[in-house]
């Protein structure tokens, strides 16, 4: 764990999304079940993987080079500076929030998903997250419940989904 960076990224949730810092500090670990390993990937870079209920581990973002992967993934989605909302469905690490944050303008909502605290917590803990954390027009949804938080969410914003 990187303190320093987990400690930053943490003021950042606190000042910009007190909800989901509130969130964070209920948290309790002993509820976790998902067998998270974080580890160097070929490039260097930290993945992560997790077990699946048959005990086969998968992993988040690529074991030889995530920063990569994540860009290629967003090179192929069609993104426009008209595009008012954009949903990013999983947080993992935070590479495909960092990576599309150079493809939006500043004006343009991010909206992430994660419904596993703990996977979001493992980004927080282990990559700098300040570019995603303090932009004004980025909103986290985190949790078991974020069905119904899209659902307030959008009842009053028009979004274009992107797969």
């Amino acid at each position: 764990m990187h303190t320093s960076v987990k400690q930053d990224n943490l003021k950042a949730i606190e000042k910009f999304h007190p909800n989901v810092f509130e969130l964070i500090n209920r948290y309790s670990s002993d509820s976790s079940s998902l067998d998270l390993k974080t580890e160097k990937s070929r490039s260097g870079e930290l993945t992560i993987s997790g077990l699946t209920k048959d005990k086969a581990r998968i992993y988040l973002h690529s074991k030889y080079d995530p920063v990569k992967e994540s860009e290629k993934i967003i090179d192929s989605w069609h993104i426009k500076k008209k595009d008012s909302n954009v949903l990013v469905l999983g947080f993992g690490l935070g590479y495909l929030p960092i990576a599309i944050l150079e493809k939006l303008d500043p004006l343009q909502n991010l909206f992430i998903v994660e419904s596993s605290i703990e996977i979001f917590l493992s980004g927080v803990e282990n990559l700098d997250l300040i570019s995603i954390l303090d932009r004004p027009n980025t909103k986290f949804i985190i949790g078991p419940d974020f069905l119904d938080e899209l659902k307030n969410q959008f009842k009053k914003t028009d979004i274009k989904t992107v797969f």
